[in-house]
This record gives C-alpha cells, sequence and structure tokens, in this order.
C-alpha cells in the first residue's frame, strides 16, 4: 500500500503537477493521522470494556464477601449476647449463698470466651492493589473504603481490646479462685469444667463483681461495633445492587 501511494506522487512529480503532488501528500499525511486516531480510539474502547469488566467482576466477588461477612456479624452479634447474659448472671448469683455448679459452670464457661471477628477481605484487598479509581461511582468507591479501612479496622482493635481484657484480667482472675477439671460431655466430647474454690468468699469479692462489669460495657461496645457494621453492609449491598445489573445478583 505505501508503494502504491509512493507510485502515485513520483507520477505526479514527474508530470509537474507540483500543485496535486502537495495536496495529495497532505490528503495522504490526513488519513494517517486519521487512520492513528481511529485506532487509539478503539485500544480506549477496548481498554474501558476490560476495565469495566474487571470493575463489574470485583464488585460481583465484594458483594458475595460483603453478604458473607453479614451473616458472620449476626453470628457474632449472638456470641457477644450470650457473653454479656453470662456476665450479668454471674453478677446477680453473687447475691445468693448457694448456687447450682452446673449453672455458675455454664455461665463462666461463657464469659471467659473472648470474640473473633474476621471478614472476607480478599477481594477488596485485590481491587484496592489494581487501584480503587476502577470503581467509577464516586458514593460507592468511598463507602466501600470507609467500611474496609475505617470501620473494620476500628472495630478489629476495638474485639483485640476486649480480648486483651478477657485474657489478663477475667482468665487469671479465675485460675486463682476456681478449681479446673476436665470432663466428658453426653456426646463424648472433652470439657473444661470450672468451679468456685469458696464461693462464699468469692461472692464478696470487690474484684470479681468490677470485673464483670467491665466486661458487660466492654461487651455492650462490642455490641454497637457490630451492629454499625451491618448498617453500612446493608448500605454497601445496596450500592452495588444499583450500581450493577440487579439481576445478575439475584441469579446467584
Amino acid at each position: 500500500m505505501i508503494k502504491f501511494f509512493r507510485r502515485i506522487r513520483q507520477n505526479l512529480l514527474s508530470e509537474g503537477k507540483t500543485g496535486k503532488y502537495f495536496k495529495y501528500a497532505i490528503g495522504e499525511v490526513l488519513l494517517v493521522v486519521i487512520g492513528i486516531l481511529i485506532a487509539l480510539q478503539i485500544n480506549n474502547w477496548n481498554e474501558k470494556r476490560k476495565q469495566d469488566g474487571y470493575e463489574a467482576k470485583m464488585l460481583t466477588e465484594i458483594y458475595a464477601s460483603l453478604k458473607s461477612d453479614y451473616i458472620r456479624c449476626q453470628n457474632i452479634l449472638s456470641i457477644a449476647d450470650s457473653r454479656f447474659i453470662a456476665n450479668d448472671s454471674i453478677i446477680k448469683l453473687m447475691e445468693i449463698d448457694s448456687i447450682n455448679d452446673k449453672t455458675v459452670n455454664r455461665y463462666f464457661t461463657i464469659s471467659a470466651g473472648i470474640l473473633r471477628i474476621e471478614f472476607q477481605t480478599s477481594a477488596y484487598e485485590s481491587l484496592k492493589s489494581k487501584g480503587l479509581d476502577i470503581i467509577s461511582n464516586y458514593d460507592l468507591r468511598n463507602a466501600l473504603s470507609y467500611f474496609y479501612d475505617s470501620s473494620y479496622q476500628n472495630t478489629l482493635e476495638s474485639f483485640s481490646n476486649y480480648n486483651i481484657h478477657i485474657r489478663n484480667e477475667w482468665r487469671p482472675f479465675m485460675i486463682n479462685n476456681f478449681q479446673f477439671e476436665m470432663y466428658d460431655d453426653s456426646n463424648g466430647n472433652t470439657r473444661l469444667a470450672r468451679h468456685p474454690i469458696d464461693w462464699n468468699k468469692l461472692n464478696s469479692e470487690p474484684k470479681m463483681k468490677n470485673i464483670l462489669i467491665l466486661n458487660k460495657a466492654l461487651i455492650v461496645l462490642q455490641q454497637n461495633n457490630i451492629q454499625q457494621l451491618m448498617k453500612q453492609l446493608q448500605n454497601l449491598l445496596k450500592l452495588i445492587e444499583k450500581y450493577i445489573s440487579v439481576d445478575s445478583f439475584n441469579n446467584k
């Protein structure tokens, strides 16, 4: 093709038609420029299509993770509720002189448990490594960043502080004031039983009541954190559904 155009220019020059030659040369340059611009535009369209496809793929994965995380929050909230009830029940039992060992063991076992929260963040981290600007919707991009990089991280730290308190304050107190023994339950599972060494002395111990009250206060804080996360999760799910075809999620 290049040789063909070159031959035309040479013929025009040899015939002395310089005016036509320059017009033809200019036209040829314009055609080349237009061709380059078209190629660039096609390339941009292809890149945009790839980016849109990646954006949709990552949002679909994040959506699935958020749905699982919401269920996880419900389970964690239920566990936190049981921790609160156990601590509150022990405080009420401190007003009773004689207690049922089985009941006390159950409450103290529950109260000594820690709280764990771990969301599925791999899809978001993968998106973040590529650049959050891939999410073209401003509100959705900011909501995702705030949820994962702020709210979730703050909740992780809060849960960590609660667990440190349980490990450093409550469990050592129980070790010093309780008798521990292993037993097999009706299903053949090995369990750890806790029995107060001297309940009459223990139920008048100010330190135990103070720790239990602090346990309750810290649990309420975790309950509030989880409830706030659940609200943000619902909002994110709605934003993603609105941004991407709802049908693509309903079929999952």
